[in-house]
């Protein structure tokens, strides 16, 4: 099946077993250590929230 037809046949799938596809791709991503490429804006972003934990340690909500 080339890339057109798997695609056409993808988005006749219920939502469940897409959001399942999307999953599985991302988690062999992760295993096979793939970074997203480290942008100038996205450089930005995280040297400002490094600033802003630093400059206000307590100012923190847990996820946990």
């Amino acid at each position: 099946m080339d890339r057109a037809a798997a695609d056409q046949e993808i988005v006749t799938w219920p939502v469940e077993e897409r959001l399942d596809l999307i999953d599985r791709v991302w988690d062999d991503l992760v295993d096979s250590e793939w970074q997203p490429p480290l942008t100038d804006v996205l450089r930005a972003e995280l040297h400002h929230r490094v600033e802003a934990a630093d400059a206000n340690p307590g100012d923190v909500v847990s996820r946990l």
